[in-house]
């Protein structure tokens, strides 16, 4: 028989984990897209997404608190049987191969606009989804003190940036949830 050796993720590593998720994708990518979707009913959107997002969120911490020492394509086969489960891990497994897919094409056209200007796009899109396998297949141990080691260059210069900005008066000028015009904004202004 196998004995699983699970290592328990600390609370500041979980933190950790999420900030940089919560970073990448929902400051980022989020608030554009619903301002795409809906011009004025942007925050909405957002706000109801955050919604069912915390909903789904809830109910797959209640079941992993429930059942904790298997991961979800485990319990799915106690809870709604074997077929019914692994179509329902199935379908899982597309969502989160869609997503990843969609973080990739969201985020190349950033790097190579800002950093990677004489590098292809298929390059840096091939070469951040090989990053993001690399990194799932190191253990739970790994990843977590790779997010946890790399948090303070992610979170302090834009912590630095929005000091800044608030000094200068932009963020009051800016401010997309005070209902200002976004053509008072410099880095908005039309060539």
């Amino acid at each position: 028989m196998v004995t699983k050796n699970y290592r328990t993720v600390t609370v500041i590593e979980a933190t950790a984990i999420l900030i940089s998720t919560i970073i990448g994708v929902g400051v980022l990518a989020l608030p554009r897209l619903a301002a795409e979707a809906d011009n004025s009913g942007a925050p909405l959107i957002t706000v109801l997404g955050i919604l069912v997002a915390f909903g789904g969120l809830s109910f797959i911490t209640v079941l992993g608190m429930r059942f904790p020492n298997e991961s979800i394509i485990e319990y799915g086969e106690r809870i709604l049987g074997k077929w019914p489960a692994r179509i329902g891990s199935g379908l899982i497994i597309v969502f989160f191969i869609v997503l990843t897919g969609l973080g990739a094409r969201e985020f190349s056209p950033v790097v190579v606009t800002s950093v990677l200007t004489n590098t292809p796009l298929t390059v840096v899109t091939i070469v951040m989804i090989v990053l993001a396998a690399l990194a799932s297949r190191a253990n739970l141990s790994t990843f977590a003190y790779s997010h946890l080691f790399y948090l303070p260059f992610v979170y302090f210069p834009g912590l630095v940036i929005d000091i800044f900005l608030r000094k200068m008066g932009a963020s009051s000028t800016c401010n997309p949830s005070s209902g200002t015009n976004r053509s008072s904004c410099p880095s908005f202004q039309e060539p």
